[in-house]
């Protein structure tokens, strides 16, 4: 057969428009140069070619999922090529003719085709090799369904690297599952666990609870709660610590002590403050805003479970974000990927990984 690759279903598909009554129908879109070889040799009445653009994508699967793919129609239909669609595509020339009965033409309006702008993204070509290459190597020891990674300037939000495992090539989207298309850096929640105790700790330095030097009793390493099982300190007893060295030791009860000061207002307060149970980036199609407790709604327990990272949901690029405004002194800035100056800052790189 001249298209070799044709199955059952596209040859029904293909019955099915030939068999409407309309001028034109296409018989294969994005045909190869040997199908349009052998399709041609048969010389057939009533088929012509028609040669269409196709975007390519010559690093393959690098950076897939930031840069995202198009479809038939050139058309973006996930990531950067979702977002920026109408800013690069550009505008179609158009030929417009007005003919009298004989098809003699009179009057004819031409309008020249535009192109579309460029994009420069902030993405370092380097960073990502190394991120996707280690993401991948984390996944398979681990033997994990899925991993991602974001490097993140937290001086300006530049994001310099995100990377998803399983990945895809986009040349061929089609041909991948919809996990592999999925960019779990945005779409996938976890719970932070510790690493979310830098909002606790900055609530409650900002508002004056407790100082660094402050002492806090983390009692034993325990503390309990009606209706839950006791929240521990993983088997160790710290004693008395400095709140510096409640944070340095990850100690949940003494993060909890702390928080249960704060309150769940300003606690809840601090967590919007973060970025988080909103969208971090308007960049990426389909990013989830995470989810956080309404602090009207938060009891001890649950307060307790937010105030060391759990019972919140977040995804790794809110939680990179959030890592950077205590990096850079206290400034949240919206990760973004698309360049607004050609000249990169000094870097202090955030590396926020989450194997799922």
């Amino acid at each position: 057969d001249a298209l070799d690759d044709c199955t059952a279903k596209m040859r029904d598909d293909l019955r099915e428009r030939l068999s409407k009554k309309n001028s034109f129908a296409y018989v294969r879109r994005r045909a190869t140069p040997l199908q349009a070889k052998r399709v041609a040799a048969l010389k057939l009445d009533g088929i012509a070619f028609r040669q269409e653009s196709k975007r390519f994508y010559p690093n393959r699967e690098l950076a897939a999922h930031v840069l995202g793919y198009v479809g038939v129609d050139n058309v973006g239909l996930g990531g950067i090529e979702a977002t920026f669609d109408k800013t690069v595509r550009g505008r179609e020339g158009k030929l417009l003719v007005q003919t009298d009965a004989r098809r003699q033409v009179f009057s004819r309006l031409e309008r020249t085709p535009t192109a579309g702008a460029s994009l420069e993204l902030t993405i370092d070509d380097n960073l990502q090799h190394i991120a996707e290459r280690e993401v991948r190597a984390g996944v398979e020891a681990a033997r994990a369904d899925g991993g991602t990674a974001v490097i993140l300037d937290p001086n300006n939000g530049e994001i310099l690297a995100m990377a998803s495992y399983p990945t895809f090539n986009p040349n061929d989207y089609g041909d991948a599952p919809e996990v592999a298309r999925r960019n779990r850096a945005v779409q996938d929640l976890y719970e932070p666990g510790s690493t979310f105790k830098i909002v606790t700790a900055s609530a409650a330095i900002q508002e004056g609870v407790i100082k660094p030097d402050d002492l806090v009793d983390t009692q034993g390493g325990v503390i309990k709660f009606a209706g839950r099982k006791p929240i521990t300190d993983m088997g160790h007893n710290y004693g008395i610590l400095t709140f510096t060295n409640v944070i340095v030791k990850s100690s949940n009860v003494g993060a909890i002590k702390v928080g249960l000061k704060v309150g769940a207002e300003r606690l809840g307060l601090y967590v919007k403050r973060f970025g988080f149970g909103r969208q971090a980036s308007p960049d990426f199609p389909g990013e989830s805003p995470g989810i956080v407790w309404d602090p009207g709604r938060m009891n001890e327990s649950a307060l307790a479970s937010m105030s060391m990272g759990y019972q919140v949901g977040v995804t790794p690029l809110q939680m990179a974000a959030a890592a950077s405004v205590v990096a850079n002194g206290g400034t949240l800035y919206e990760p973004r990927s698309e360049e607004h100056t050609s000249e990169l800052q000094s870097l202090a790189y955030l590396v926020c990984r989450l194997l799922l």
